[in-house]
C-alpha cells in the first residue's frame, strides 16, 4: 500500500516522463479504487474535511482561494478515500491536485466511483449548511435572553435593515472563514426572504 507522498512522487515522475506508461497503468491498477463507501466512512471523512476547511487559512475571502480549498479537500481528502492509501500526513495542496490530475489518477478512480464520490460531495456540502445554520442559530441565540420580548423584537427590527444583514454577514465570515464557501447559496436567499 503507497503513501499519499509516494503516490504524488510517482505522479510527478511519470508526468515527467521518467515512467513507462505500462508501468504507470500497474501501479494505478494497484491502487485499487473502490466504487463506494459506506455512509459510516463518509461521515467520518466530512468529519476531517470540516476540520481541513477550518485548518486552512488562505481563506480570506478571496472566492478563488475557496474554489481551490475545496477542490483540494475534494480530490485529496474524498476521492482519495476511494483507493488504497495509507494515511500519512500529506501537505494538502493544489500543486499535488494538478499533479493527479495531469497524470490521469482523478479520472481513474472516478470510473470506478462517480456516482458515489457526488454522493459525498453532496453530504459535505449539506454538512456545510448545517455548521452555518448552528452558527446563526448561536449567534442569535448569544443575543437573545429566554423570553425577552424586547430583545427579539431588537433582532426582527435588525434583520429588516440590509446594510446590518450584510454586517452581521461580514462578522461572522470573519469568524468562521468556512462560511465564506457557501455565502452566496445560505445568506443570499436570505436576504431576499426577509426583503431587504
Amino acid at each position: 500500500m503507497s503513501t499519499m507522498k509516494e503516490i504524488i512522487e510517482i505522479c510527478e515522475k511519470y508526468n515527467r516522463g521518467e515512467i513507462k506508461e505500462d508501468t504507470f497503468i500497474d501501479f494505478l491498477t494497484s491502487l485499487n479504487p473502490v466504487s463506494r463507501l459506506n455512509l459510516y466512512n463518509k461521515g467520518l471523512i466530512i468529519d476531517l474535511a470540516l476540520g481541513d476547511l477550518d485548518d486552512m487559512e488562505t481563506i480570506k475571502g478571496y472566492e478563488f482561494e475557496n474554489a481551490i480549498n475545496m477542490e483540494v479537500i475534494y480530490v485529496l481528502r474524498f476521492l482519495m478515500s476511494y483507493i488504497e492509501v495509507e494515511k500519512d500526513v500529506y501537505s494538502f495542496d493544489d500543486s499535488a491536485v494538478d499533479t493527479l490530475y495531469n497524470a490521469g489518477v482523478v479520472d481513474y478512480i472516478l470510473t470506478y466511483c462517480n456516482k458515489d464520490f457526488e454522493i459525498l460531495k453532496r453530504m459535505f456540502d449539506n454538512a456545510i449548511k448545517f455548521k452555518v445554520l448552528n452558527s446563526v442559530r448561536g449567534a442569535i441565540d448569544s443575543m437573545v435572553e429566554p423570553a425577552n420580548v424586547e430583545n427579539i423584537t431588537r433582532i426582527e427590527d435588525i434583520f429588516k435593515d440590509k446594510e446590518t444583514i450584510d454586517k452581521v454577514v461580514n462578522i461572522m465570515m470573519h469568524n468562521d472563514p468556512s462560511l465564506h464557501a457557501i455565502k452566496e447559496e445560505i445568506f443570499a436567499p436570505l436576504q431576499k426572504e426577509l426583503k431587504v
